[in-house]
């Protein structure tokens, strides 16, 4: 069971329940990055960044990863200030911080001050870097972080249905996919 595909650089990489694997040629040699006896969560490109993060749970305590070398290498993400028993849900690094939606909200993670705090009461359902703005879409519409206040505002004018699940864009215009 394969459970997410992403790139980083024309780098493949999948997750099995167990294992994240990478490929530099289309999926012909595949390498295995992590292996893990508990239980290995979707590997997510960081929005188009350089980073590539995974998580596992179980059986010991659970875990955040992040690797900027194309899985070569990867650090332990300490998860202190997060609460316990929270859901994972997209993580995006943008310069020095690093935002990671759970069910409890959407937390922020600064390299210098290595203790998460809580930045939106929102989930969001997706996170991705969209010329050069950390743009989120959730059940409650989509939202765009204003770097300066480290506030997500919502940017929902125009649309129909507030469910967003997944958005990309192009050439300056924003697309999503709503449910």
């Amino acid at each position: 069971v394969v459970f997410s595909l992403c790139t980083v650089d024309s780098t493949l990489f999948f997750t099995t329940p167990e294992h994240v694997f990478r490929s530099d040629d289309l999926g012909n040699t595949i390498y295995p990055v992590f292996t893990f006896s508990g239980y290995v969560y979707p590997a997510v490109a960081s929005g188009g960044g350089p980073s590539l993060f995974w998580y596992q749970t179980m059986p010991g305590p659970d875990c955040l990863y992040e690797s900027s070398d194309k899985g070569l290498t990867y650090d332990t993400i300490p998860l202190a200030g997060l609460p316990a028993n929270i859901g994972f849900g997209p993580v995006c690094r943008l310069g020095g911080n690093i935002w990671l939606s759970t069910t409890a909200g959407t937390y922020m993670r600064n390299d210098l001050q290595p203790q998460w705090t809580l930045k939106s009461p929102v989930s969001f359902t997706r996170m991705e870097i969209l010329e050069g703005v950390l743009t989120a879409g959730s059940s409650q519409g989509v939202f765009r972080l204003d770097t300066i206040l480290n506030q997500w505002l919502p940017e929902n004018s125009g649309l129909e249905t507030l469910d967003v699940r997944g958005l990309c864009s192009n050439d300056g215009n924003l697309y999503l996919a709503t449910g």
